[in-house]
């Protein structure tokens, strides 16, 4: 460090900041915006509301905020593992109006800002963006389809006579592994390579016009679920959904055979610690032993934040799990003899 020196600390300063910096450990809210590419009263600001751990000092009526360089390098982590909505349509090949058509088809979830991490402007899970993509292309199916009766994913639109409802159904139903691919473009890149067989897609919308539907409040009313449970349970992909455009707005049914999939796949722990007269906590508490988590989103990778589920054959698998083996039986015996 003295041999950079040339006797002019000023000119000094400026012409080995970025180096300074680097062997610093603590950071003023101005070198840290500098660092992130932010603002230093962004940096204060999410420090102030606790949102970002700093230090503040006050000295008479100023107030200094610094960072670690431990909690820059976390901002720049989190940041990595969040997408634009820019950078989400370039890695999936998709439009704008496609990437709105999935996040209402609950396959990907935008985050809202008080969702984000601190001084992340990234809306899309970086992990969650891949899952989909990953998903998509390994279920192609093996399946000769003529070019002619095929469409990608672009191709299902209003324009190509698909309902708003129709086109989010779709999408779902792709999502779910319910329509599968039929063929990968090379020429195409993301998910614009993948075609569809319209001949599939058009028997199971015709079928889904058929079925009987359930409004979210009928559920609330028949099931006694609360409402921000199952908002919870479709927003995790945990409960098909069907949405109908009404007006500017649309309007959420569940098919009754994708009531059917939820109730045959899964446990509600509120109705199951009712039954027990006991409480979430206490009832998950008895299952950990059998290794019986609460069900986690394929969506997302976390659990709902309330309205918790449990698989049913995790279930039946504890319990297989825990049942006695003949050499436990045995010692029981023997010690009962004694």
């Amino acid at each position: 460090m003295l041999e950079r020196f040339d006797g002019h600390l000023e000119r000094f300063l400026r012409r080995n900041q970025s180096f300074l910096t680097k062997e610093k450990g603590w950071y003023s809210a101005a070198e840290s915006a500098g660092l992130l590419n932010s603002t230093a009263s962004l940096v204060v600001a999410a420090v102030e509301a606790g949102r970002l751990q700093g230090r503040i000092e006050l000295q008479g009526s100023t107030r200094f905020v610094s960072l670690h360089r431990e909690v820059i390098e976390g901002v720049r982590q989190a940041r990595r593992q969040h997408l634009t909505q820019t950078e989400v349509r370039k890695r999936l090949g998709i439009s704008k109006l496609m990437l709105q058509r999935w996040v209402e088809a609950g396959a990907l979830q935008e985050l809202t800002k008080g969702d984000l991490p601190p001084l992340v402007s990234g809306s899309f899970r970086l992990a969650e963006v891949d899952a989909l993509a990953k998903r998509l292309m390994s279920a192609v199916q093996a399946k000769k389809v003529p070019t002619k009766d095929t469409v990608g994913l672009q191709d299902i639109s209003i324009k190509c006579g698909f309902l708003h409802g129709d086109i989010v159904s779709v999408l779902q139903d792709i999502n779910r592994g319910l329509i599968r691919p039929v063929e990968v473009v090379a020429q195409a890149k993301g998910l614009a390579a993948l075609r569809f067989d319209v001949h599939e897609i058009r028997a199971r919308l015709a079928k889904q016009s058929t079925e009987p539907m359930l409004r979210i409040s009928e559920l609330v009313a028949y099931a006694g679920w609360k409402r921000d449970d199952i908002k919870q349970w479709i927003r995790g992909g945990f409960l098909r959904v069907y949405r109908e455009q009404q007006g500017h707005g649309s309007v959420e049914r569940i098919p009754l055979s994708a009531l059917i999939e939820f109730m045959k796949n899964y446990i509600v722990l509120a109705d199951a610690s009712a039954g027990f007269k006991t409480t979430t906590n206490d009832l998950l508490r008895t299952l950990k032993p059998a290794n019986v988590q609460p069900a986690v989103s394929a969506l997302t990778g976390e659990r709902p934040t309330r309205g918790l589920l449990v698989e049913k054959l995790a279930v039946i698998r504890g319990a297989q799990l825990r049942r006695p083996t003949l050499r436990d039986l045995a010692e029981q015996l023997e010690a009962t003899l004694c």
